[in-house]
């Protein structure tokens, strides 16, 4: 990033007035050959940006954003839930009305090799995940690369998350069994990989 290093700075250094440095910056006015390549090249030693030029990089940048949004689906939960696919079609839904395209990224538990390419491609504006998983690599594989994330669900650090209260249902559920007189009650859930999951088995203790 350029220096934060005024007109007149330059301009003193090199023995010449501001107004001439400016054109000489600018490429415009009378300016001699010689003196604009003597003043581009000192504003080129020491990084010297002109409000102009800072301008054009930040609209540059702008337009340089892909239009494209992952989401990311688990290839071992694909078939288990309509849930995920509700979550794909509302996202996708809401993503094609802010002018927003889809790709949907498969990956395995833990796993973030499927997102390197379209991410090194600079393909990607952000990333959906259906499923907040502990300890996921891809998290701070995409932190790094400073593409943001949001997560369908909870304990994900530095992420947007969207969750419903899992733990409080769960609760509430295994409470009511409790009062309506059962006794012996099984609690059957998924890998404890998922923070989901752990969520629903902390609400059945806690009902019971």
């Amino acid at each position: 990033m350029g220096k934060k290093i005024r007109l007149n700075e330059i301009a003193k250094e090199l023995n010449i007035s501001p107004t001439t440095v400016s054109r000489a910056l600018s490429g415009t006015g009378r300016v001699s050959s010689k003196t604009r390549q003597k003043v581009l090249a000192y504003a080129e030693t020491i990084d010297y940006r002109s409000p102009s030029q800072n301008k054009f990089n930040a609209k540059n940048n702008q337009s340089s954003r892909s239009g494209n949004v992952a989401i990311v689906l688990s290839r071992d939960l694909l078939y288990e839930s309509e849930f995920f696919h509700l979550c794909l079609l509302g996202a996708a839904s809401a993503l094609a009305d802010h002018g927003y395209e889809t790709l949907l990224i498969l990956c395995n538990t833990n796993e973030y090799e499927p997102l390197k390419p379209a991410v090194e491609k600079g393909m990607l504006d952000g990333v959906i995940f259906t499923r907040a998983i502990a300890h996921e690599k891809s998290f701070s594989f995409l932190k790094k690369n400073r593409i943001p994330v949001v997560v369908v669900g909870s304990g994900v650090k530095n992420a947007l998350m969207v969750d419903t209260n899992t733990a409080l249902a769960c609760r509430e559920l295994s409470s009511s069994m409790v009062n309506s007189g059962c006794r012996n009650i099984a609690y059957i859930g998924g890998s404890m990989n998922y923070n989901v999951n752990a969520k629903r088995l902390e609400g059945v203790l806690m009902g019971i």
